[in-house]
């Protein structure tokens, strides 16, 4: 087991706690990482089951709630413990929105938060987590970010140069680094500068208002709760959480499975309703946090605070932050995700390949980057469950000390 790197100590006062750069930047960053990545996908995935007014409901309360848990937890357990929404849910609830009504996937959703609070008091989620490989979770999260990367590299042939002055002002930052700024945002700096001077940015159009909720009334139907609940459960649970879970245990830390479940349960039911996704664990920005370049480990949760105002600053503004999306072409948003994720992605590979379990892990690399889909369940489950099949065959399911995954240097 590994050890609880706070486990002992004593738990400094606020006017004790030093911010370490670091932590700073790793915390910028995940925070541009939500503007590009899980900001666009909520915005864009949940217009298909939810009306605006809904759809800006229902993203002002999940970043809401994923600040404001992250930072409770990260504080009481000294972890970079990033709580957020399930982006498989998502995607998942936006494929059955020509089946069920966001009433009836609002219902599937408390369904999953009860069921997350009864795994957590039995203590059936902290036994599977255990129970998974954690190179077989890296493998997971490589494979399936990796087109994410490869969306970056082609956003530059596509916009030569937005993507190309944004991917360029990163290298050339990240060769000078800044303790407080980040080359991410240097390159994402310059990228806009070229929007404006080719005049395809407009400040001026960026809306401005204060985030109004929505409610939406759950109903309760057998069938959903079966065809949309369960897929649900198994997708934050089985899929988003093992994944946040491994990725703690690979940086070193014991993360505290049966309360974050327990949390996530109860997230789950203040998501049904305003017709949000079920609570989830963040994978690639944990994966990001609870990295080296985020400082040392007793201080990484810091960068998780970071992050979590930033979250709550988007859910603030969430009207102005969806109009300002919206006004950036697609190449934009594509070369900063790969450039976040490019780091990560290779770290958490070479990670997961660097052990006895190289064979299973590079499986589930493989089954992850694919676009294998079964029973409505893609293929980064799959994976995990190839992935972890694969490893029964091995003469010891002893882990190998594999070092953890870098942040990106950003």
């Amino acid at each position: 087991m590994l050890a609880n790197p706070t486990a002992g100590t004593r738990r400094p006062g606020l006017t004790a706690i030093r911010v370490p750069g670091p932590a700073v930047m790793s915390g910028t960053t995940v925070t541009l990482m939500y503007l590009f990545g899980p900001v666009p996908l909520y915005l864009a995935t949940a217009r298909a089951f939810g009306s605006p007014a809904q759809v800006t409901s229902g993203f002002f309360v999940a970043f809401l709630t994923a600040g404001v848990v992250t930072i409770a937890l990260s504080v009481r357990y000294r972890q970079p413990l990033a709580i957020g929404w399930s982006g498989p849910g998502l995607v998942y609830m936006a494929a059955m929105a020509s089946q069920y009504s966001i009433g009836h996937l609002a219902g599937a959703t408390m369904f999953a938060g009860l069921a997350m609070v009864l795994l957590a008091v039995t203590g059936l989620a902290e036994r599977l987590a255990r129970a998974l490989p954690v190179p077989v979770v890296l493998a997971v999260f490589a494979g399936s970010s990796l087109h994410f990367c490869t969306a970056g590299v082609s956003s530059v042939q596509a916009e030569p140069l937005v993507a190309g002055s944004l991917v360029a002002g990163f290298f050339v930052a990240r060769k000078r680094p800044n303790r407080f700024v980040p080359p991410l945002a240097a390159g994402c700096a310059l990228g806009l500068l070229v929007l404006v001077a080719q005049g395809r940015f407009d400040p001026a159009t960026i809306e401005a208002g204060w985030p109004a909720v929505d409610f939406v009334r759950p109903v309760f139907d057998p069938a959903a709760m079966v065809g949309a609940g369960l897929p649900l459960l198994l997708l934050a649970v089985g899929l988003q959480n093992m994944q946040g879970f491994g990725g703690l245990r690979a940086a070193g830390y014991t993360p505290p499975f049966r309360m974050v479940t327990a949390v996530l349960g109860g997230v789950s039911l203040v998501h049904a309703g305003v017709g949000a996704p079920p609570g989830g664990m963040q994978t690639t920005p944990l994966f990001i946090l609870a990295g080296e370049q985020s400082g040392p480990r007793a201080s990484r949760w810091i960068a998780a605070i970071v992050a979590s105002i930033g979250c709550l600053l988007i859910a603030a503004g969430a009207v102005t932050v969806a109009s300002f999306i919206a006004a950036l072409p697609l190449a934009f948003v594509s070369a900063t995700v790969g450039i976040i994720l490019l780091v990560t992605v290779f770290d958490s590979l070479r990670s997961a390949l660097s052990g006895p379990m190289a064979f299973p892990a590079f499986v589930a690399f493989v089954v992850a980057a694919s676009d294998l889909s079964i029973a409505g369940m893609g293929a980064p489950l799959w994976a995990l469950v190839l992935g972890a099949a694969a490893t029964t065959r091995l003469p010891s399911r002893q882990q190998p000390a594999a070092n953890p995954p870098a942040a990106v240097r950003a």
